[in-house]
């Protein structure tokens, strides 16, 4: 059928009700209702639950295909654009093919109503897999677990019939917002668009525009600045289940707290979990007396390595700060849910078990957010003997705590990036008074071109 069939069925209202346990039992049951919606992510068979009608009988979304967030979902980048969540492929566009834009004036709730994403919402009512979704697919087909199925599926048991529609209300449960660009370390795998330190050190070693540098710091540096977006964010606070800030960095980004604070204020904080991903250098005292006010907390800590390496990778951390401030967060939340989550890249791929071990020592979860982008980064860019030689390693000493990292490295998409690798290599290395080699175990060394310290 094409789209615009789809849509039109869709429109006339022959997808009506949402996936709930089908006995009033499971509904004061929680852990059935959990148990229910969970089977049905994974595409396991559940008895008890009742999944959609279709003109009065019953008829099944299609679990391998459908996600809640383009329904319940805001979401936006660095620079401002908005977007269906942070996994899709291009931002949501307008009919002329502009993508909607904080930083132009544009509001979350046009972008919600887009044509762009009604007809993203057609294709998940319809099962239809949408290209733009390609990264969760990907990852999927590989036997991982993507952010359909790992955040998607968190607000299954909440939709109601009127959230399952191709233009639902604007009451997003959900929230994934980029404060802006504003950020004091240099990661390796960023892009100077996307934090401010890095944009500085571009402009200083003429590797972009100065007046090009200076006009995008001004528009994305700190995106609350911009006061329809803030007013937005703090008129939607009351639909909130989850709301997560990022950044840059969010601990320098401190107008954030504002919309906390009218959370706990209007009373939503008890009924809202509150969410930071922070590179764990200025997380402080203000965060953790608003975190207290909320439900829940949950922390995730980008991490990249232990030690020297998680220094060479994020360029500007100091590994002594973060422990402290790890053991302060610890003591202070003791309920936080507190996730250690490694961007996994050539850089630390050959140093993964001693960062799980440093977690494990903390009692933490240590989570893997597989780099793709920019390929001449990613571990798929190493030559297979190399990638072999990881995957027998990994399953040697833990088979499945690393299935997802062995999975990744069993496709080696971007080999062709390889000699791309060692000129961004030699030039940052150089800039920085670094050098890749010496975290590197002394077997692997002969597979780079690169100085030997």
């Amino acid at each position: 059928m094409c789209n615009q069939g789809r849509l039109q069925n869709v429109e006339e209202g022959r997808f009506i009700s949402a996936i709930i346990p089908a006995t009033d039992d499971n509904r004061k049951c929680p852990g059935i209702a959990r148990l229910a919606r969970l089977c049905w992510y994974e595409g396991v068979d559940f008895p008890g639950i009742r999944i959609r009608k279709l003109n009065g009988s019953m008829a099944p979304l299609n679990p391998r295909v459908f996600c809640t967030l383009p329904f319940v979902h805001v979401n936006n980048r660095v620079d401002g654009k908005i977007t269906a969540c942070c996994h899709i492929s291009e931002p949501t566009k307008k009919p002329n093919g502009e993508a909607f834009n904080i930083v132009e004036g544009d509001s979350l709730e046009d972008a919600f109503r887009s044509e762009f994403m009604r007809s993203l919402r057609v294709n998940m009512l319809t099962g239809v897999r949408d290209p733009r979704c390609s990264k969760c697919w990907m990852l999927e087909d590989i036997g991982n677990r993507s952010k359909r199925i790992n955040d998607g599926n968190r607000y299954l048991m909440q939709l109601e019939d009127r959230h399952l529609q191709v233009d639902p209300p604007f009451e997003p449960m959900s929230w994934d917002v980029k404060l802006g660009s504003n950020c004091n370390l240099k990661c390796r795998m960023c892009d100077p668009f996307t934090s401010s330190a890095l944009m500085r050190e571009a402009a200083e070693n003429g590797w972009i525009d100065v007046n090009q540098s200076r006009r995008h710091l001004q528009a994305t540096v700190d995106l609350l600045r911009h006061p329809k977006f803030k007013a937005e964010l703090e008129r939607l606070v009351q639909y909130a289940r989850e709301i997560y800030f990022l950044g840059g960095e969010p601990s320098l980004l401190r107008q954030h707290l504002d919309i906390a604070d009218v959370a706990i204020r209007d009373g939503h904080a008890e009924k809202t979990t509150i969410r930071w991903s922070t590179n764990l250098t200025h997380f402080d005292d203000d965060f953790i007396d608003r975190a207290r006010r909320f439900a829940k907390v949950t922390i995730d800590c980008s991490v990249d390595g232990f030690g020297e390496v998680n220094e060479y990778i994020r360029f500007g951390s100091r590994w002594s700060e973060i422990e402290s401030r790890m053991e302060r967060i610890r003591k202070a939340l003791p309920e936080a849910e507190i996730k250690i989550v490694c961007t996994v890249q050539i850089y630390n791929v050959f140093n993964v078990e001693r960062l799980a071990e440093w977690a494990g020592q903390w009692g933490v979860e240590l989570a893997f957010n597989f780099l793709s982008w920019p390929n001449y980064l990613s571990s798929q860019c190493l030559p297979e003997e190399l990638r072999q030689n990881l995957r027998e390693k990994y399953h040697r000493a833990h088979p499945d705590r690393y299935r997802s990292l062995c999975n990744w490295l069993n496709r080696g998409e971007f080999t062709d990036a390889f000699a791309e690798f060692h000129s961004y290599t030699r030039k940052l290395d150089r800039v920085r008074g670094q050098n890749f080699l010496s975290l590197v175990p002394p077997e692997y060394r002969e597979h780079f071109d690169l100085c030997v310290p």
